[in-house]
């Protein structure tokens, strides 16, 4: 039919402008940040008063907030990259997980003891 586009091109220009949408979030982020840090400097070059101790406190704030989001942002991406190409040690912890030997979450002392018998016995 005409005019259709197929899926996978409409999927491939969507990850694209999804790449390009990520670049200019982290490289906004990171501006903002510069810009905090260097108020945050001038601020504490100033006399001190009280209206430059609340500002400090203020762009302190700001300042670790834009950190906290670029974390989550380099966060995010690692999870997606994790989902998408799996763990190394996927393929070791799956069969104990489906056997039920890892009756509680991974990392606990009970699933640690077995993972750590069944290498012991290999």
């Amino acid at each position: 039919m005409e005019g259709e586009v197929p899926i996978a091109e409409v999927i491939n220009g969507l990850a694209l402008g999804l790449q390009d949408w990520g670049s200019n979030v982290l490289r906004d982020l990171e501006k903002r940040l510069k810009k905090a840090k260097k108020e945050l400097e001038g601020c504490r070059r100033m006399v001190t008063s009280q209206q430059t101790v609340t500002k400090e406190a203020v762009l302190r704030f700001k300042v670790d907030r834009l950190e906290e989001q670029i974390d989550i942002f380099w966060k995010q991406g690692a999870h997606v990259n994790w989902l998408m190409k799996g763990h190394g040690n996927t393929a070791f912890f799956q069969p104990l997980w489906e056997s039920g030997d890892l009756s509680s979450a991974p990392g606990t002392r009970q699933s640690l003891k077995i993972t750590q018998q069944r290498v012991c016995r290999v």
